[in-house]
């Protein structure tokens, strides 16, 4: 029997046993995310070849938020664009890759005299890298294992200059990697040889029709990631973003460098049967930059990754947004220079609502996941789409694209605005193959996709890989 030194005590007991039963009640569970689409994303590493069950922009938007989910799943270490169907999504500081940085990188895939890629499998690791990243021994060995070599740092679309820089002083580095079904289509069909793409787009030839939904090329339909991404500075940031280790080349020392790279933007380019045009979404960090009225109305956050909210002086041209670096007076921006950037056109209320959505979708299955800091910026499709017969010449049909204007400010930073502003497929619409001795020129279609335009003509002088100037991003 219990036994009270005093009635003090008594009383502390009591009062215990009163305040546990008025303890006030836990919170009650959030209520489960709601989607306007009929096909929502769910976490699994399931790669969609079609938007299902409706080609509209609630279902494509979805669409895009499934393929984010499986393409940023952990690899599989058996077989190249797989996944590891027992790994954590977005676990923060998992060393493996994500299933889009085991696609094949463009530069594994057109490769110099037209000379026949590797088999998917047998990934090719050295034949896209700068000498000066297979001179260190260290470097040599990272990317044997899967590091992938950054190179690019130059925007699609507008004038050199146009490199990006964030306000940490460190640019902005870019790749493009393919699916297997783009990859087994251009090996098979040898397409990797400028001469055989201007075979195709004869009279009478097969032309350039990437696979849509599954074929014999797999089963997927055609992919296209780029990928944007940034040196992170800071060691705990790594905790918000997808990271990778890069072998990074800067071509004015010649040098090439590890270093740990944060993912600030992502692009992935899908083609389906409905969407013959192609689905062209667009992601990006949340950290990135703030929007136009954003700025207006002071409704900032403390810190952006490409935007000083108290920049000072105004005028100065490191405070002038979305001002592409330039060459004045005989002298150029420093890459090392910061551009401040603001997204020109703001994400559209739906948009904002899915992204809300996913980020507790997300936040429930694993708090700590990265992937719930990346946000859907829009995605565009084809509202009256329709095949393209063989041997067309680009410009190609817009197929009523919707919406008319998209921009990632990581990848087209200046295009937002004005005369220049752009979508998807304002540019990949002039999309053609690739010049030859026989063709200069060429204005044949290549399926809405400039990785063709990398295809070398064995014809040509040795050690250039065309005649051309034409260059893919």
């Amino acid at each position: 029997m219990l036994r009270l030194r005093s009635s003090k005590a008594l009383a502390l007991l009591l009062l215990s046993g009163c305040s546990e039963r008025l303890a006030p009640p836990p919170p009650p569970p959030r209520s489960p995310p709601t989607f306007a689409c009929l096909t929502p994303p769910r976490l699994e590493p399931v790669l969609p070849s079609e938007v299902s069950p409706l080609l509209d922009q609630d279902n494509v938007d979805c669409f895009a938020w499934q393929e984010l989910i499986a393409l940023g799943w952990p690899a599989s270490p058996r077989e190249p664009g797989t996944p590891d169907v027992g790994a954590r999504f977005g676990a923060p500081g998992d060393a493996r890759p994500f299933v889009f940085q085991t696609y094949r990188d463009v530069n594994d895939l057109f490769l110099p005299g037209a000379r026949a890629p590797a088999p998917w499998s047998a990934r090719a690791v050295t034949d896209g890298a700068p000498p000066a990243c297979a001179r260190d021994a260290t470097i040599a060995r990272a990317v044997a294992g899967g590091a992938p070599v950054l190179v690019d740092t130059a925007q699609a679309g507008v004038a050199a200059p146009a490199w990006l820089t964030a306000q940490s002083g460190r640019p902005v580095y870019f790749e493009i990697r393919v699916n297997r079904d783009v990859f087994e289509y251009v090996r098979r069909e040898g397409l990797y040889d400028a001469r055989r793409q201007l075979a195709a787009v004869q009279p009478g030839g097969p032309g350039i029709a990437l696979p849509a939904g599954p074929t014999a090329y797999g089963h997927e339909g055609a992919i296209e990631i780029k990928s944007a991404w940034l040196e992170l500075d800071d060691a705990g940031a790594a905790g918000r973003f997808a990271t990778t280790t890069a072998a990074l080349h800067e071509p004015a020392r010649d040098r090439c460098r590890l270093a740990r790279m944060g993912l600030v933007g992502l692009h992935i380019s899908h083609k389906t049967p409905s969407a013959q045009q192609w689905t062209w979404a667009t992601f990006e960090h949340e950290d990135n930059a703030p929007d136009r009225l954003e700025v207006e109305r002071g409704a900032l956050a403390a810190a952006y990754t490409f935007y000083r909210p108290r920049c000072a002086p105004a005028e100065a041209r490191a405070c002038r947004p979305n001002r592409k670096p330039a060459c004045e007076d005989g002298a150029c921006d420093p890459v090392s220079q910061p551009v401040a950037v603001v997204r020109e056109i703001a994400l559209a209320p739906e948009v904002q609502r899915l992204n809300e959505a996913m980020a507790q979708r997300i936040a429930d299955a694993d708090p700590t996941s990265v992937w719930r800091h990346y946000r859907l910026i829009d995605v565009m499709w084809p509202a009256s789409g329709e095949v393209v017969p063989p041997g067309r010449e680009a410009p190609l049909t817009h197929g009523g694209a919707q919406p008319t204007a998209l921009a990632n400010v990581t990848m087209e930073t200046y295009v937002q605005t004005g005369d220049a502003r752009k979508g998807c497929l304002d540019c990949h619409a002039q999309a053609s193959v690739a010049p030859t001795v026989a063709a200069i020129a060429p204005t044949w279609a290549s399926d809405y996709s400039f990785i063709f335009q990398r295809a070398c003509d064995p014809a040509a002088p040795a050690g250039v890989c065309h005649p051309g100037n034409a260059v893919s991003r």
